[in-house]
């Protein structure tokens, strides 16, 4: 019987979290035989290699790959190299999923053949509970990957969809390994290739998203920074191997890559520097990094005017710091 879907699951020194992690992908009414759960150790210290070994032993479909640590994205691809189900759902180890819902999602593929199922999440941080979706407005139909990015501004974390496993492996789309954000820079190549995208819009969240303490999207210290720093240079060079960024036709997918997510990207740089404390020199050498790109005058040309998040990126970073914004673009002239 062939594998509708492999759930890949990065694991490292999540003691506290995994076996609520694991159990939530165990607890769902598709049957095992047409579901796996990759299990991928990525070098834990604690003990999250003996849990993942417990439930190896007592899971039919629980696969264990035990490796040395190469970070969040290389953990993934090792997933994925080992993946044989149709579909690929990349889950966070320290979060969980909701019960009984792989049934829906699957049957919600199906029926509508697609490439791409993306569906809202329930955030638990602080024990408050929220509902939220990468999309500000959702798609009712389905609809292609350029439509949907040259209509909505997307920023789909791995987590929060599910897509057919052939396009990654037929394309060959991997996480570019020891970066932050890889998820952006992985996610907006994939699209290129979805014919068939979905929202789902059914009364059930799958994905239950917490934020633990320490979680590296939360963390604002300078040696962070310098990390998102360096990833965004390295997203930037890699969106410059795979897309034409010269493209005017506004029917080519590589035309809304530039006219959105470059300019989005080149945001998250001036606000991630802005809201630092690095010192001067560093600073100047990231000035003198970000004149070579542009990255100063795209936004001071208003290329950014009209996409929404962008914009508020934009005149957020400004608000920040208006003094240095101003020093950097005298510089950048």
């Amino acid at each position: 019987m062939d594998l509708k879907i492999s759930l890949v699951l990065p694991i490292y020194n999540v003691e506290k979290y995994l076996s609520r992690c694991i159990e939530s992908t165990l607890n769902q009414d598709l049957s095992k035989e047409l579901y796996e759960i990759i299990l991928v150790n990525d070098g834990s210290k604690d003990h999250s290699l003996n849990i993942c070994k417990h439930y190896e032993q007592i899971a039919p479909n629980v696969i264990l790959i035990d490796k040395e640590n190469g970070g969040l994205s290389s953990a993934r691809n090792a997933g994925l190299e080992k993946a044989k189900g149709t579909y690929i759902w990349f889950i966070d180890s320290d979060d969980e999923i909701e019960k009984n819902c792989l049934s829906a999602l699957m049957q919600e593929i199906e029926k509508k053949d697609l490439d791409y199922l993306e569906f809202p999440y329930k955030n638990i941080y602080s024990n408050h509970t929220y509902t939220k979706s990468s999309l500000k407005a959702k798609p009712n139909d389905v609809c292609s990957g350029i439509e949907l990015i040259s209509k909505y501004l997307i920023g789909i974390p791995a987590w929060s969809g599910i897509s057919k496993r052939s396009i990654w492996i037929d394309n060959n789309i991997r996480f570019l390994e020891g970066i932050y954000a890889e998820d952006l820079q992985c996610t907006i190549r994939l699209m290129k290739h979805i014919k068939k995208y979905a929202f789902f819009n059914q009364n059930i969240y799958p994905y239950l998203y917490g934020i633990r303490d320490g979680s590296i999207s939360r963390n604002n210290n300078n040696d962070h920074i310098r990390k998102y720093l360096l990833s965004y240079f390295k997203i930037l060079e890699s969106w410059q191997e795979s897309f034409n960024l010269d493209s005017k036709n506004k029917s080519d997918y590589d035309y809304w890559v530039n006219r959105k997510y470059l300019n989005y990207l080149k945001c998250c740089m001036l606000s991630c520097l802005f809201r630092s404390s690095l010192p001067a020199e560093e600073r100047k050498h990231y000035f003198e990094r970000f004149k070579k790109e542009n990255i100063f005058l795209d936004n001071l040309r208003g290329r950014i005017i009209g996409e929404n998040f962008s914009s508020k990126i934009f005149y957020r970073t400004i608000a920040l710091s208006p003094t240095l914004y101003k020093y950097a673009l005298l510089h950048s002239l």
